[in-house]
């Protein structure tokens, strides 16, 4: 389906491809995450969380809306507001099967739990699953998360809030808590793979210092982001872990399993991560992960690569093997950073950019970064503020591009700011492709 977009220069961005801001009229719509396209199966729609005040956290029980973007008309409108949403993630806002299958999560009314929505935007009928919604698998048949009672404790943003006095931390390695599977059409849930079975069955791989001996974890275990991979075979789990030592800061290791939960494997250990790394993906064959990963964790030497000079936690896109037993640098001269993705076609990455990172201009002004890893060339397709008048404790308010591409891997939508105010927009790849 055609869509007209206006040309970026419209609205003031330095930029080579046509990009539009769909959401314009309602400051504080974010899209989901990098991860999961925010446009309806058909083309037609775009899904945003509108933050209920953009300035600070929420607090419990307070409402965001759920907004739907026609990009055939240009019409936005409330299809919902909901009490169980964050900072960054919104509402876990996705689609289902089609179009008339938008997903997000409420909360149960008076039991603080979180549990995903089935709703037709265009009746308005709602149907509640017994689980919550994290990520949606490509075919829209079953949703996974982790237990988003207790994602506030490793990182504000991406949970939703909750009342001090029903927060339930990790105690060990929990057999309550780990990878949660729904199914849409029934509405069943089961945990498939708990904490206590990935640190039974991994213990020693997993590569947390001072974690214990079996069956005596020290400190506790966490589950963060959970993603189906596209075929909807397998999935990745992000595990947290903290121990008990004064001033111990959180470590991150990736596990990786069947749709089942069978098969748990280590791709990313912590010791590997805790070299410096974040934001895995999957890349689209299904078999490898895309991630930001050190220089010194990939194992070159300082100096190897340009501008690493004597750093070796300057970034690089790594290659993983699902079950980690290759890992390898896309290019060991392009340099990392961001949240990336790999192009069906194998070797283009996209990627955006943090204010800090040293691709970015002053003024938090970030790059959507286009590179092909054949030749090492890189474009910046367009450059976005990213400022907002305030941060939040522990950065939660930021406002982060996620570049999202759509399933016809021909449009992106990104995150982005204007005037204070955070809005969404539409990126047309066209010739880039």
């Amino acid at each position: 389906m055609d869509h007209t977009v206006p040309d970026a220069r419209a609205l003031d961005l330095d930029s080579i491809v046509p990009v539009t801001e769909v959401t314009t009229g309602l400051p504080g719509c974010t899209h989901r995450f990098y991860d999961t396209s925010p446009v309806s199966p058909s083309g037609r729609y775009v899904a945003v969380t509108r933050l209920a005040d953009e300035r600070r956290l929420p607090v419990p029980g307070e409402g965001a809306d759920v907004v739907l973007v026609d990009l055939e008309s240009g019409s936005t409108r409330t299809v919902a507001q909901t009490t169980c949403w964050d900072t960054q993630l919104g509402a876990q806002v996705q689609w289902g099967a089609s179009d008339r299958e938008l997903l997000f999560n409420r909360l149960d009314d008076g039991a603080w739990r979180a549990r995903a929505v089935v709703c037709d935007p265009e009746t308005g009928a709602e149907r509640m699953l017994d689980g919550a919604l994290y990520h949606a698998s490509t075919d829209g048949t079953r949703i996974a998360s982790p237990s988003l009672h207790r994602i506030g404790f490793t990182q504000l943003g991406y949970g939703f809030a909750l009342p001090q006095q029903v927060m339930e931390p990790n105690v060990g390695a929990p057999d309550d808590d780990g990878i949660f599977v729904s199914e849409v059409a029934g509405g069943q849930t089961r945990l498939i793979l708990s904490l206590a079975e990935i640190y039974e069955t991994l213990a020693s791989q997993l590569g947390f210092p001072d974690l214990g001996s079996p069956g005596r974890p020290v400190g506790a275990l966490y589950g963060f982001h959970v993603k189906w991979s596209p075929a909807g075979d397998r999935l990745m789990f992000v595990v947290r872990y903290r121990g008990l030592r004064s001033g111990a800061g959180w470590k991150g290791a990736l596990v990786t399993c069947n749709a089942d939960g069978s098969r748990p494997r280590v791709a990313v250990p912590a010791s590997l991560w805790g070299l410096g790394g974040h934001h895995p993906n999957w890349c689209p064959d299904g078999e490898h992960i895309i991630m930001n990963l050190s220089v010194r964790a990939l194992g070159a030497r300082p100096g190897l690569a340009a501008g690493v000079g004597a750093d070796g936690r300057q970034l690089r896109f790594a290659r993983i093997s699902h079950d980690g037993t290759t890992i390898e640098a896309f290019d060991p001269d392009i340099v990392g950073g961001g949240h990336p993705t790999l192009h069906p076609d194998g070797h283009h990455i996209l990627t955006d950019a943090y204010p800090r990172e040293s691709v970015a201009r002053d003024g938090g002004v970030c790059p959507l970064r286009w590179i092909d890893t054949r030749s090492g060339k890189e474009r910046s397709l367009l450059w976005m503020p990213l400022t907002t008048p305030a941060s939040g404790p522990y950065d939660a308010l930021r406002v982060d591009m996620h570049p999202a591409w759509d399933r016809e891997y021909q449009r992106v939508v990104i995150n982005g700011t204007r005037n204070g105010h955070r809005y969404v927009h539409l990126v047309e790849m066209g010739e880039m492709l």
